[in-house]
């Protein structure tokens, strides 16, 4: 019999990528909430945010008279959330805990010199690491305006301008400081102190602006795309994120299905079970269909667990925390695969439904239990979450399952029938060993705890006995109102409490 091949499943593809997925896709997630106007964290808790959204600020009034002039104004809000959700999505990608805030974010509205702060992981705002951000159509304008004494306070911090004109201000700024000195020594030869001292002021000013500025990560372009219409803008940089999150899949997927393919053809090939051609071939089709499978299977995961991290409903936030979005986009590769077996024959109407029950709908099922468990019961939620999901969606589709199967040969329906009964049975007997074993350590517990209460009455031990009876208490889930005998005392002598009988 000849041996199968192995090659990397869409499955093995998701389960490898499920980190990358999640990473990439909280990432992805930074720049809805900024449309949204909302903040979570990497387990989907909600944060807070009072400041401004991309939604909103599309929404700010325009003078018709001033239209060109309000909208770069504006651009400019808009221009500090792209910055944040970049900054943040970054951070994600790199495994760093701090995060970039928009002061008004964080309900610093009349931060006059900070536009952004740095905050740790308990939301606390880091010592020195405010920035100004300016976006200005002229880099000119713009170094002047910060060389002027108004704006003189934003030089002591970093500050942030569009990536295309980093380098122009920076120029300007050093040639500036050059042609100043010149006029401070000219000064300065001709006796003027007070020329000097303020030539020498501006050199200092731009030379902190040659320093300070950096590149904030985003063009004035895309401030303004932002402010006019900010949905488009977010679905754009959804597709950017999804292209990376499979670049970077594919690239490994390749190496790892190229090392197993490689292996397996240069093993065939040297056993003259295959030529080198075909070896060949074989190869760069299995490194290929990784590849983009792998592109795929990240780049649509990324776009699906960022829309879920960003909803505004706790379940299916939390939902996006587990492995569902890898299994929603495995599942319809799975399920597409079964279609296209029907569509061409090689499966009937039974198999179809078989397979497609089997594939998509019990594991998308387990993850949403999950994470409804994790709401309900943190630490064992998942587990039992997982149990419910699975056992419901796997008992709903088997029952419709079976209905249509009744059209079946009675033989082969009761050859189903029975080993469903079978693992039925052994399943339930597992459960009642479970519970049984699970009973006697509770009745042991409890059995001791009573041989505590009658050995302290015996030896008329009050201390034991009440600590005996909280334990039985506890025991049996319940809280007593009094757990010793003075708290019994004090309640009993003060006169502002009404007891009923």
């Amino acid at each position: 019999m000849k041996k199968k091949e192995k090659k990397l499943s869409v499955a093995e593809i998701g389960v490898i990528n499920n980190e990358l997925i999640q990473k990439y896709g909280e990432g992805a997630s930074q720049i809805i909430q900024a449309l949204k106007g909302k903040r979570y964290d990497t387990f989907g808790n909600d944060i807070g945010h009072l400041g401004r959204s991309l939604k909103n600020i599309n929404e700010y009034k325009i003078s018709e008279e001033y239209r060109k002039i309000n909208i770069k104004q504006q651009a400019g809000f808009s221009g500090e959330l792209i910055k944040e959700a970049r900054d943040n999505k970054q951070n994600i990608l790199n495994g760093k805990t701090f995060r970039t805030k928009t002061t008004d974010g964080i309900g610093q509205s009349n931060n006059q010199k900070y536009d952004h702060v740095k905050v740790d992981k308990t939301n606390r705002v880091i010592l020195n690491s405010g920035s100004q951000m300016k976006i200005y159509a002229s880099p000119e304008e713009l170094v002047n305006k910060l060389g002027g004494e108004k704006w003189g306070k934003y030089l002591d911090s970093k500050i942030d301008v569009p990536t295309e004109q980093v380098e122009e201000i920076k120029k300007i700024a050093r040639e500036k400081a050059k042609l100043f000195r010149e006029e401070a020594n000219r000064a300065k030869n001709d006796g003027n102190i007070e020329v000097y001292n303020k030539k020498m002021n501006q050199v200092e000013s731009m030379e902190k602006i040659e320093k300070n500025v950096r590149d904030s990560k985003v063009r004035r372009k895309e401030a303004i795309n932002a402010r006019l219409n900010p949905k488009k803008f977010v679905a754009k940089e959804l597709i950017k994120d999804a292209h990376s999150a499979g670049k970077t899949a594919a690239k490994g997927a390749i190496l790892l299905s190229g090392a197993i393919s490689f292996g397996q053809n240069i093993y065939l090939v040297m056993n003259e079970k295959k030529n080198l051609e075909d070896a060949c071939y074989d190869f760069t089709k299995d490194i290929t269909m990784a590849g983009g499978s792998a592109y795929v299977v990240a780049g649509v995961g990324t776009v699906i667990k960022g829309v879920m991290h960003s909803s505004t409903k706790i379940a299916i936030r939390k939902l996006g925390t587990t492995s569902a979005p890898t299994m929603i986009v495995t599942s319809a590769f799975e399920i597409a695969k079964t279609l296209k077996k029907y569509s061409t024959g090689s499966i009937n109407e039974m198999e179809l439904l078989e397979e497609l029950g089997e594939k998509g709908t019990g594991i998308i099922a387990a993850s949403y239990g999950a994470a409804l468990g994790t709401l309900v019961l943190p630490g064992m939620g998942s587990i039992v979450g997982s149990m419910i999901g699975y056992t419901i969606s796997n008992l709903i589709y088997k029952e419709c399952l079976d209905i249509l199967k009744s059209r079946d040969i009675s033989i082969e329906r009761r050859r189903v029938i029975e080993e469903m009964c079978s693992e039925a049975i052994i399943m339930l007997e597992n459960y009642r060993l479970d519970i049984i074993k699970e009973n006697n350590e509770i009745l042991e517990e409890r059995d001791l705890i009573v041989k505590d209460i009658l050995s302290s009455m015996e030896n008329r031990d009050v201390k034991l006995l009440t600590d005996s009876i909280n334990n039985l208490g506890y025991s049996l889930g319940a809280k007593l109102e009094f757990e010793t005998f003075d708290e019994f005392d004090n309640v009993m002598n003060n006169k502002d409490i009404d007891i009923i009988l």
